[in-house]
């Protein structure tokens, strides 16, 4: 597993002090052992980046000591944080200036992508430091990781510390599939004969959400989204409609979307979707029905770092048997159906 040497630059928290200078010879607190990571395999079922994506991309990284000479805490990165990048020569991960461990306590945060902008502080009247993204836009799907490793004593000069990668987003997919006594011709053990009708999808997303909010976190634990701004996130397929077919698809592609962890509200919350029937595979005949499905049909709320997936069965009278199912490190929880016509 790779290393991760972190450095230790000078920004302060929200009272500002002297940051200690990063040559042990200078400052007997200092230990004149350098700091360094190892990323832990962060990316289960909930999550889609792999251990190349973040060594490609990069990740950046804060840091904040208190004890006695500082205690009200003090940075030792750089204010915007500390880019670090992956150097497959060595191969390991690569900083500057290096820094070294001290007498104290530690918390480090990390996110990836490294240029998303975020600040990590103690707030006024707290006594941990806090990692905070305002105004998050999911609507450009990309990624968003984050990493925490909280209360290190560095007198102890740990040969490594873990950095534990989580997503800070839900994802969702959504899979559908054709009834096959309606839209397939079957012999008397349920094997498909022939097809018998069609099934497309011409537009699906979700509206009434969150699209946009600001996260504020002390450990992937502890990570709170607070928007009060509502929106679409819409796919149109009417240009080359995807086929429903006898077995299960993603119709968010196969990677499925990201969405805000957030509440899902009555009323306002809904899975919006367009299908188009052709019943016996005759054109004339086509069949167009809107959907709008009630997203807490299922569950109350999008967690972070968890995978959602709706499950709908359509048949050729235009009705939807939906379920959802959870999907977090790796265990999967069924929570319910409910059919939508």
């Amino acid at each position: 597993m790779a290393v991760i040497c972190l450095s230790l630059a000078s920004i302060s928290g929200c009272k500002k002090a002297e940051v200690p200078s990063d040559d042990p010879s200078k400052d007997p607190a200092i230990s004149g052992t350098p700091i360094s990571f190892i990323p832990e395999d962060p990316f289960t079922k909930a999550g889609l980046a792999d251990i190349n994506t973040l060594q490609s991309e990069g990740c950046k990284v804060w840091g904040m000591i208190t004890s006695t000479a500082h205690p009200e805490g003090i940075h030792q990165f750089d204010e915007s944080g500390t880019d670090l990048t992956y150097d497959s020569t060595i191969p390991g991960w690569t900083y500057s200036p290096v820094r070294y461990w001290m007498d104290g306590t530690y918390n480090f945060a990390a996110i990836h992508p490294a240029d998303l902008q975020a600040t990590y502080e103690i707030p006024d009247g707290g006594d941990s430091p806090v990692l905070k993204v305002e105004n998050f836009d999911v609507t450009p799907q990309n990624e968003f990781l984050v990493a925490f490793n909280n209360g290190i004593d560095g007198r102890a000069h740990p040969d490594e510390v873990d950095l534990t990668f989580r997503h800070a987003l839900s994802n969702i997919q959504i899979q559908l599939s054709l009834d096959k006594e309606d839209f397939f011709e079957l012999d008397q053990s349920g094997n498909i004969i022939k097809q018998v009708g069609y099934a497309f999808v011409s537009l699906l997303g979700f509206e009434g959400i969150s699209t946009k909010a600001t996260l504020t976190a002390t450990s992937a634990e502890n990570m709170i989204w607070n928007s009060s701004q509502l929106g679409s996130q819409i796919l149109s397929y009417a240009d080359n409609m995807p086929e429903i077919r006898a077995d299960w698809s993603n119709f968010l592609g196969g990677d499925g979307m990201f969405t805000i962890p957030q509440s899902l509200l009555t009323g306002q919350s809904d899975l919006y979707m367009i299908v188009v029937i052709y019943p016996l595979g005759n054109a004339s005949d086509r069949v167009t029905k809107e959907f709008r499905i009630p997203l807490n049909s299922g569950v109350s709320e999008w967690i972070p770092n968890t995978k959602y997936i709706y499950r709908g069965v359509v048949t050729q009278d235009l009705i939807i048997d939906f379920s959802v199912t959870r999907v977090n490190d790796w265990e999967n929880e069924n929570l319910g159906g409910f059919i939508v016509s």
